[in-house]
């Protein structure tokens, strides 16, 4: 987003460690540092009101967003005048419950170890355990339809909040992802609080609540009669039932519609590729690829191949592998098809679904359904 736009003077860190930098991430820990050091700086800068600093972060932005309001409590400054965040993290003890393949994917690495472990590390990262360190007005928003970090972690940062007492406003969006891409990414509501808090003047007239087009453009795919439908790429699958909630943003898969009813987890998406190294050679034996590059990246363990086979989808050629991995301490499946069609920019097509072992049953008839509705557009 282009708050320059809106006269602000926008700065961003990058984690420590990340693209040649100096030092280790740490997920929330020494790296909140790294943030605050971006202070001085603005200070520095002639054209900066530096008793009008606001501060914005979506996902784990968010989490580090309430680390700095928690630092600055802690060294008694109080630089930023307000703070917003989207999806932002603020329990990683839920987050490590509804995500468990983070924990062996990213916290163990960059925390040091489980939640049972190291309790004191997750607690001093997630916002739920010190509200009373936040003395800055916050806005929170949140989609109710992200998979990423529940409304969960939103609503109950919110109770402790007003438990204390602290200035604060929850939005959450029904429907909406993890990202607030139907409602241009929250910067309506941004720009709003940021203006009365820092009380500065801001055309909100110009700025769109919801995203422009978003249920018209069909560029990045829609749903419309009951199919998911991306003309660009070339194809169309039927939408689940109305348990099963769509996220648009989920890369590198075009859509995901995950299972929200009650704490099974589930989910199925679809998305399509072009790369100069997708090739027959490359989809002849993309199956045992696949479920090595998927072990490798998500650092699975105790992986068991149950189903593999050549199949045909869409009047093409295909693939199936399904295996079982652990993470934390679940099991679960994942099923993933490969289509192949080798004339047009996007050869490569995959329906991808994953859930925990005991909803496999479960879950199967619609799995089916989903993959077998797939059909190339004319």
């Amino acid at each position: 987003m282009n708050y320059a736009s809106y006269g602000f003077v926008a700065v961003g860190s990058q984690y420590r460690g990340n693209d040649g930098g100096e030092g280790r991430e740490e997920f929330g820990g020494a790296d909140v540092n790294d943030v605050l050091n971006l202070i001085p700086l603005l200070k520095s800068l002639p054209n900066v009101d530096a008793d009008k600093i606001g501060m914005v972060g979506y996902s784990r932005g968010g989490m580090m967003t309430y680390l700095a309001l928690k630092e600055q409590t802690l060294r008694g400054t109080d630089d930023i005048k307000a703070a917003c965040t989207v999806g932002g993290v603020a329990d990683l003890f839920m987050s490590a419950e509804e995500r468990p393949e983070m924990v062996t994917g990213v916290y163990i690495p960059l925390i040091g170890g489980t939640p049972s472990q190291l309790p004191q590390e997750y607690e001093a990262r997630s916002a739920t355990y010190w509200a009373d360190k936040i003395n800055v007005p916050l806005l929170i928003q949140h989609g109710e339809a992200d998979w990423r970090v529940s409304v969960e972690q939103a609503r109950k940062l919110a109770q402790e909040l007003e438990r204390y007492g602290k200035d604060y406003k929850l939005i959450t969006y029904p429907g909406d992802d993890h990202s607030l891409s139907g409602h241009n990414k929250g910067l309506y509501e941004i720009l709003s609080w940021l203006s009365e808090n820092l009380d500065i003047s801001i055309n909100l007239e110009s700025v769109a609540f919801e995203t422009p087009n978003s249920t018209e453009s069909i560029e990045e795919g829609e749903i419309a009669g009951g199919y998911y439908i991306h003309e660009e790429k070339g194809y169309k699958i039927a939408v689940p039932p109305q348990k099963w909630v769509a996220n648009f943003s989920a890369p590198p898969l075009d859509v995901i519609f995950q299972f929200s009813q009650g704490s099974a987890f589930g989910w199925m998406g679809v998305g399509a590729y072009s790369s100069a190294s997708y090739t027959e050679s490359f989809f002849d034996n993309i199956n045992d690829w696949w479920v090595s590059a998927m072990s490798t990246k998500g650092g699975w363990t105790d992986i068991k191949i149950v189903d593999e086979r050549d199949l045909t989808i869409a009047g093409h050629n295909a693939k199936v592998v399904a295996f079982e991995y652990t993470s934390g301490n679940k099991r679960y499946v994942e099923m993933t098809y490969h289509i192949w069609k080798p004339k047009g920019i996007y050869n490569l097509h995959r329906v991808r679904m994953n859930c925990d072992k005991d909803k496999f049953d479960e879950f199967l008839d619609v799995y089916e359904v989903f993959v077998n509705s797939f059909s190339f557009l004319p």
